[in-house]
């Protein structure tokens, strides 16, 4: 049975390409969705790297009434090309291999710990340089130059702008696809002003399962 929460969030998601399908995780913890259409219908847009990208000025009413957009990879450049007031990227060059992904972010920090290793395929349109966001995860220097923000959120009018390198190309192993899962929730939670722990219980999310991932203490 759906939960009045899931219900009441309207959740769209752009087309998948050959290296993001972020439809497929959220449809993986039961939470519902529909394929990007009208933003006024929207509360919450998921853009897949290398995918379908709306309108600019869409995109920029969307989020400044107050809609929250999370996006992957390459689709900095629309961010950049809409929100340059909050987000601006330096370009970095793409690179596949592991990377030590430092946990900033206090919220996840308590779930993940202080540092996680994360497999990127062809990832690095650019990393954010300038602009009004916080980070939530950055480059242990590993792949990446040390510093390099892997994850950031960031403002723009009454709405939120959440952009993370790491997207679910190929396969990923147990504890990247639980990360990933984190994201989104952080992502949704955003929209809401919610941590992790109260939009994973509003969706009715074992959090407890996910924590497991990287906890031997649960």
């Amino acid at each position: 049975q759906k939960s009045s929460q899931k219900s009441k969030l309207r959740i769209m998601v752009g087309a998948k390409s050959n290296w993001d399908d972020l439809g497929a995780v959220l449809s993986s913890m039961g939470i519902n969705w529909r394929a990007m259409g009208d933003l006024k219908d929207c509360d919450i847009l998921f853009l897949n790297c290398s995918g379908q990208r709306p309108d600019d000025s869409a995109l920029k009413d969307f989020v400044s009434n107050g809609g929250c957009v999370f996006s992957s990879c390459t689709q900095g450049g629309l961010l950049e090309s809409v929100f340059a007031e909050s987000i601006q990227f330096d370009s970095i060059g793409y690179k596949t291999g592991i990377d030590n992904a430092l946990i900033i972010d206090e919220d996840l920090y308590q779930i993940v710990g202080a540092s996680i290793p994360i497999t990127f395929h062809t990832a690095g349109w650019g990393n954010p340089s300038r602009g009004n966001f916080d980070i939530i995860m950055s480059s242990q220097g590993n792949l990446f130059n040390k510093g390099t923000k892997l994850c950031v959120r960031a403002t723009y009018g009454k709405g939120v702008i959440f952009f993370t390198m790491f997207h679910n190309s190929d396969n990923l192993n147990e504890k990247e696809q639980a990360l990933l899962k984190l994201l989104v929730l952080k992502g949704i939670g955003n929209s809401q002003n919610a941590n992790l722990a109260q939009i994973g219980s509003s969706l009715k999310i074992d959090m407890n399962e996910i924590k497991a991932k990287f906890r031997s203490d649960i």
